[in-house]
């Protein structure tokens, strides 16, 4: 069976999938800090704190010989820097992205108070 050019009904198909792919994808990229920790989503600060500082105990590369555990120990303290900050746990967890990506977004569109501004009263 030949595929059939469905015209702009096709290409919005593939559009949608993209832009709902983007945060699962970012998400990959550094790994789930839940998971990472070893904790549950709704873990309080004491108990994020708490593995982590038990992890990285375990992982510091100076009492590890293990040759990956200077990146296992990056992880770590990236993951725990995430969710300690309220504001970028908060961010995480509803659209899977930190602020470290927000970069991504903003450069192709630049979506703050100002430019709406300009938009709207540039006529």
């Amino acid at each position: 069976m030949q595929w059939k050019h469905k015209g702009w009904k096709g290409r919005w198909l593939w559009v949608m999938l993209a832009v709902a792919l983007c945060p699962v994808l970012i998400a990959q990229k550094i790994g789930d800090p839940y998971k990472i920790l070893g904790i549950h989503r709704k873990a309080s600060l004491p108990e994020i704190r708490k593995a982590y500082k038990q992890l990285a105990k375990e992982w510091h590369p100076d009492k590890n010989e293990n040759p990956n555990a200077e990146s296992r120990f990056v992880e770590i303290k990236q993951a725990y820097e995430l969710l300690s900050d309220t504001e970028r746990r908060q961010a995480y967890d509803l659209y899977g992205i930190t602020n470290e990506d927000e970069h991504l977004y903003k450069q192709r569109h630049d979506y703050s108070q100002y430019a709406r501004f300009r938009f709207v009263h540039n006529n």
